[in-house]
This record gives C-alpha cells, sequence and structure tokens, in this order.
C-alpha cells in the first residue's frame, strides 16, 4: 500500500511543477476558472464513487483499492481546492 501511496505522490509533484507554471504564465481569472471546473468534476466523481463503493460487495483487496483512490481523489480535491501547488 505505501508503494501506491509513493507513487500517486510523484505524480501529484510532477502535476504540481505543471499547474504552478501554467498559473504563473496565464491570467489569474482564466488560471481560477479552470481549477474550479476541475475540481467540481473531480468532486461529482468522488461523491458519484462514494455511493458506489458503499453499495459495493467485493472482495478485501479490491475494497482496498477503492478506498485508497477514493482518498486520492479527495487529496488531489483539497490540494487544488486550497491551491497548495503555487
Amino acid at each position: 500500500m505505501e508503494v501506491i501511496h509513493g507513487v500517486r505522490l510523484r505524480e501529484q509533484r510532477k502535476a504540481d511543477v505543471v499547474r504552478h507554471s501554467q498559473y504563473w504564465e496565464k491570467d489569474r481569472s482564466v488560471a481560477l476558472e479552470g481549477l474550479a471546473l476541475e475540481v467540481k468534476a473531480l468532486l461529482e466523481e468522488w461523491k458519484t464513487l462514494v455511493l458506489f463503493v458503499h453499495d459495493y460487495t467485493a472482495g478485501a483487496r479490491e475494497m482496498t483499492m477503492a478506498h485508497i483512490y477514493l482518498q486520492w481523489q479527495a487529496r488531489t480535491i483539497y490540494h487544488l481546492y486550497y491551491l497548495l501547488f503555487i
């Protein structure tokens, strides 16, 4: 499980570098509008997945992976909403 978190954290750091440069190169209102749309889409997907996982009966491995995915989706939403990549 730690390997998955390490991989996701490295992916997030790479994406942060790209977002950081795009944020400072674009007009702030355009950049913030794009982030707002991205966060909204991620949040809608997260809500749908929470309902799906709640009613889904799968093996322990599948549920563990689903919960890790949900955790990282929530982390990404928080990360973007509070502009932690800046």
